[in-house]
């Protein structure tokens, strides 16, 4: 029996398939979804792009360079990937497997990602690969926006949005992120709330044209990749294309609605916002100072930082014996009193002096010690920031040590004594050196207050309570626990731990954050604040970037710029937190209301 072409093409539509290949819909709107995310994340780069997505990631070298974007970081302190051979010299799947494992010993260290290994894409497995890219556009798209850490954290969040940006149209009611979308109405909405004599508000019937007009828009106006065919009128149906497409759309039109913060805030932010680009100078300057625990370098460094709080015209600018303090006012004595504490020195790195090149590239600064030290010029700017805008919520002040936690103890005793009510400690690289049973808390960066709850990789002192370990500097490579302790791998959260997690969770969700470490003497920094302040109540803030070694750490400008608004954001809501009078603990919850 012969059959037609065209009881062929209704077959095939009927069975879900492309009418004229028979492609299934779903693989072929998932391919061009990852396609388009690829090229746009790579198209600074000198790569040519993507055409077949299982083909072109089967070396490896579209994948190392989609994770250096992706993360804002060099893979290079991993390992370097193999240059292309000549075109007389074919690669073999050899050579494919080799650059892979690169990349996934970098997934292996970053991510939860399992159940996929190099051969498999060397190998061109398509479901697998197509997993794997998922799974990575879920986890550095939540870490981006802050406040979730799974793809239903994400989801939510991506709903919440989208309805408060189409509130004001009564003919669209986003209720998922499917069928509310079905004709295109609820994207010319988002962009109407945000620009309504720019992009007004006119749908059409049908649902191409609206889709269209949507990405059309997007692109041209705020650089939102154009990720989704809009002649497909049922792309609605790919969740997963609906996810990526919209994280995009709050990923960059967020950067240009206003801040929703309080008025408290508010000035203050403005304020930053408007430094940003010296902000972004003054760290790049530090990172090339080599300031090694116990060098001379460490002095340039302090008086380069005293320098740039003179600069922001800070209150109390002094640096003795390497350390350096400012605030961000005069202090208040009816005002509970801050102190934000960082560490600019560095570990002696491996390679000398090509450590502190201080190289930028994919907007971050790649040098030793560089999350450290973006950690203090934050801390500079925030409360600069605050000063500026008199915001009167808290006595703000900062200092920047040198290194030697045993010094630092002495210092602070010296100079602060029992004034301070509160300290915040910045730790980079604290989730990595934290107890397998203990959590560490990083600040959301990109500019959302919300809370990236992760669990500790690696082991610290056995016993709470134990003193602080020998003077060490902020480029030192954190320790590894490959132990297994029951059965469960060091780095993943403990039965008895998850209650205080969930806890946590709520009140990021809820846009309250907290800073905690539930065991201060696993960090050494925190574990200095809190000996030599005891009637302040201390909390250790991890940082947001992974430590990939002492001379390849990169800090990305975005998260210096969102540590530099959450901050503010934070010391700001301390205008509901009273003076301390004892040293009883306090509940991390309840540190802001």
């Amino acid at each position: 029996m012969t059959v037609c072409p065209e009881e062929t093409r209704a077959m095939r539509e009927a069975l879900g398939q492309d009418p004229l290949t028979g492609e299934p819909k779903w693989l072929k709107r998932q391919r061009k979804l990852f396609t388009n995310f690829v090229n746009a994340k790579l198209m600074d780069r000198d790569i040519s792009p993507v055409t077949n997505i299982f083909e072109d990631l089967k070396d490896g070298r579209i994948l190392y360079a989609l994770l250096e974007e992706l993360s804002g970081q060099s893979l290079a302190p991993i390992g370097k990937i193999k240059k292309k051979a000549p075109l007389k010299k074919a690669e073999t799947r050899i050579d494919h497997v080799s650059n892979l494992s690169i990349v996934f010993r970098y997934i292996n260290q970053t991510t939860k990602i399992t159940g996929i290994g190099p051969a498999d894409v060397a190998d061109g497995n398509e479901t697998l690969i197509l997993g794997l890219l998922w799974s990575l556009i879920v986890f550095f798209t939540a870490r981006d926006l802050g406040g979730v850490d799974d793809v239903s954290a994400l989801k939510k969040k991506l709903l919440r949005w989208a309805q408060k940006r189409t509130a004001k149209n009564p003919d669209v009611e986003v209720r998922n992120l499917k069928d509310s979308f079905k004709g295109g109405r609820a994207f010319l909405a988002i962009l109407h709330d945000v620009d309504a004599e720019g992009s007004p508000y006119e749908p059409s019937a049908v649902a191409t044209h609206n889709f269209k007009t949507a990405f059309d828009d997007a692109a041209d106006k705020y650089g939102v990749p154009v990720l989704l065919d809009g002649d497909d009128a049922d792309l609605w149906k790919e969740e997963q294309g609906m996810v990526t497409y919209l994280a995009a759309y709050l990923a960059e039109l967020m950067k240009r609605l206003p801040e929703t913060s309080s008025d408290v805030a508010g000035a203050a932010l403005a304020a930053a916002a408007a430094r940003e680009r010296e902000t972004r100078d003054d760290l790049v300057a530090l990172c090339k100072v080599p300031s090694v625990v116990g060098s001379a370098a460490c002095d340039d460094a302090a008086r380069l930082l005293c320098h740039q709080a003179q600069l922001r015209k800070m209150a109390a600018v002094d640096v003795r014996g390497g350390f350096v303090t400012a605030a961000a006012r005069e202090r208040d004595p009816a005002l509970p009193t801050v102190l934000l504490v960082g560490d600019y020195a560095v570990g002696a790195p491996v390679a000398w002096p090509e450590a502190f090149d201080a190289a930028v590239a994919n907007e971050s600064v790649v040098a030793a010690g560089a999350c450290g030290k973006a950690g203090a010029v934050a801390m500079l700017e925030a409360a600069a920031a605050l000063g500026a805008a008199d915001v009167k919520a808290a006595n703000v002040e900062v200092c920047l040590a040198r290194g030697d936690e045993n010094a630092l103890g002495a210092f602070l005793r010296a100079t602060y004594g029992a004034s301070v009510d509160y300290a915040l400690v910045d730790e980079p690289g604290a989730l990595a050196a934290v107890a397998p049973d203990a959590f560490g808390v990083a600040f959301g960066c990109r500019g959302l207050a919300t809370l990236r709850l992760e669990a500790s990789r690696g082991a610290g002192p056995s016993k709470p309570g134990a003193p602080p370990g020998p003077p060490r500097g902020r480029g030192a490579a954190p320790r590894r626990d490959r132990r297994r302790d029951g059965g469960r791998r060091a780095g993943f959260l403990s039965p008895i731990a998850k209650p205080f997690l969930d806890k946590l969770a709520r009140a990021a969700k809820a846009q309250r954050p907290a800073a905690f470490a539930p065991a201060p003497a696993h960090l050494p920094l925190a574990a200095a604040v809190a000996a030599a302040l005891p009637n302040a109540a201390t909390y250790g803030v991890g940082g947001p970037a992974t430590r990939l070694g002492a001379t390849g750490e990169a800090a990305a400008f975005g998260d210096l710029h969102g540590a530099v608004k959450t901050l503010i954001k934070l010391l700001a809501a301390l205008k509901a937190v009273p003076k301390r009078t004892n040293a009883a603990p306090v509940d991390a919850a309840a540190l802001f209301p």
